[in-house]
């Protein structure tokens, strides 16, 4: 794996033990490279009432594996350009996948990301979020990265956006602690998450909903999904899909990938989101075609399956309103 260096040209890869705004990239056509994006101010935005009519998040582990990592990555690029959400939430991903993920057409024409490659913020691997840049209706803010307490280098990313009212909303991907040994930390975690989203909302006061999304590493019948009860998240795919088990870990069968949704304390700020109007679905649910020569060179059976990832993504299409 390549030692990546970011922009101040050292050999000492970043650890991002404190707060950290980052650089937003975009691609531009005539340098036909990524560079820095200067962002929509503040005080460009009007303040009447939101028109946002809806949000659509994807949440992806990619898995970090280097098995048939190009074939897999070309197949799960395929699913996500298919809907081209509003936001792309990635998790597991390596510096050879984020090279291979920054090269795709629709990502450099349509996409403002938080890692190119110059932030060093997935070495050896870690989370990245994909803005689309052309929608008018809310445009990126900020890109933020946390450090939580871990003993596996995890971190949140927040993505601030601001609403065409004025009013902020953020889209968080976080991957907690992984092991089932890991139940206090992940609690540990959950708790620090709350606690920025506090801060950050005291602190940008015109700020609304929150979301958190990701491999949150942990089942239905936990600790940390009490946590989360505690904490007053809602679960997207609870309150749209109730009766449907929505299994995203394929090894352990559990539903381990949320989209998780909570709303501002003020009436007036919050996005209401209409579930009955609204969709999740589990992505990557089919298996990738192999030649016979793919299987071989990998050692996979003619009729083993093999799927984009080893967890399946969600795709969030919520009807709300401010």
């Amino acid at each position: 794996m390549s030692n990546y260096i970011g922009h101040d040209e050292t050999n000492r890869i970043k650890r991002y033990d404190s707060v950290t705004q980052l650089t937003p990239y975009e691609y531009c056509c005539n340098k036909m490279e990524w560079v820095a994006s200067t962002l929509r101010d503040s005080a460009d935005c009007p303040s009447s009432a939101s028109s946002l009519e809806s949000l659509s998040i994807v949440t992806f582990n990619v898995w970090f594996d280097s098995y048939l990592w190009r074939q897999r990555a070309t197949e799960l690029f395929g699913i996500v350009e298919q809907r081209m959400p509003d936001v792309v939430c990635l998790q597991e991903v390596t510096p050879m996948f984020l090279d291979y993920l920054k090269e795709q057409r629709w990502v450099k024409e349509h996409y403002l990301m938080s890692d190119c490659g110059h932030s060093d913020t997935v070495f050896p691997y870690g989370v990245v979020i994909l803005s689309r840049r052309d929608n008018v209706k809310f445009h990126l803010h900020s890109f933020t990265i946390y450090p939580l307490p871990t003993r596996q280098n995890r971190k949140l990313l927040t993505a601030l956006f601001q609403l065409d009212s004025g009013a902020l909303m953020s889209v968080s991907t976080v991957h907690l602690e992984s092991l089932n040994s890991n139940s206090d930390m992940r609690i540990k975690q959950l708790q620090t998450i709350e606690r920025i989203t506090q801060e950050r909302r005291q602190a940008n006061q015109l700020e609304c909903d929150s979301f958190l999304v990701g491999d949150l590493n942990f089942g239905a019948s936990t600790m940390e999904n009490q946590e989360l009860t505690r904490l007053l998240y809602a679960d997207m795919w609870r309150e749209i899909n109730a009766n449907q088990e929505g299994v995203t870990c394929i090894k352990k069968k559990e539903r381990v990938d949320r989209i998780l949704h909570l709303r501002s304390s003020s009436s007036q700020s919050s996005v209401n989101i209409s579930a009955e109007q609204s969709s999740i679905s589990l992505l990557g649910t089919t298996s990738i075609s192999l030649d016979h020569e793919a299987r071989q060179a990998e050692q996979v059976g003619d009729n083993e399956l093999v799927y984009p990832s080893d967890h399946f993504g969600l795709y969030g299409r919520f009807c709300c309103c401010c």
